[in-house]
């Protein structure tokens, strides 16, 4: 069974081609069935225009199969550890609820489809399967194509890297009041 997320929904409605979108629109034209969690569909509505997308979104989503968390809080307790376990270990995930829609695919024994990278991170501290490498497939390369002409990439630069909450509360405590 499959679970789609948000990244791989909206770009699948808007039209988008990527991994994802493809894998999804090959799971409607041959009639296999996927699942979206609430949260997903939240954030799909979120995104709504104006009214008359919006009813056009809720038509379709109220036709989809739809999973929930299997334990009530202690679902929520296990998305939150989920986002702390990826901060202790130096990895950022951007938003909360991909930590909730991952944890409903592992109680529910779910391959993820996303096009997110969040889920790399989240991956690197659960066992979160894939879509596309549950059914078998090589993982797509997570490096978009340039979008800048050869010869003509623009040079990234390295921010430097922000010091821990605590420690720049600390470090600006002793540069107003002195050390």
């Amino acid at each position: 069974m499959i679970l789609v997320d948000t990244s791989v929904l909206i770009g699948f409605l808007g039209g988008a081609n990527t991994p994802g979108t493809r894998h999804l629109e090959h799971l409607e034209a041959s009639d296999t069935p996927f699942y979206l969690a609430p949260t997903v569909i939240q954030e799909v509505l979120q995104g709504a225009r104006d009214l008359a997308e919006w009813r056009r979104l809720e038509r379709y989503l109220a036709n989809q199969l739809c999973v929930d968390v299997q334990h009530g809080l202690r679902s929520h307790v296990e998305a939150a550890r989920i986002y702390f376990d990826c901060r202790r270990k130096g990895l950022t995930v951007r938003s909360t609820a991909d930590c909730l829609v991952a944890q409903i695919a592992l109680e529910h024994g779910f391959a993820l489809l996303h096009d997110d990278r969040d889920f790399d991170a989240i991956q690197r501290v659960r066992r979160l399967r894939r879509a596309d490498q549950a059914a078998g497939r090589s993982r797509p390369d997570p490096r978009p194509e340039p979008r800048f002409p050869v010869g003509r990439r623009r040079r990234r630069t390295r921010r430097p890297a922000l010091p821990h909450r605590a420690e720049w509360t600390l470090q600006m405590t002793r540069a107003i009041l002195g050390p």
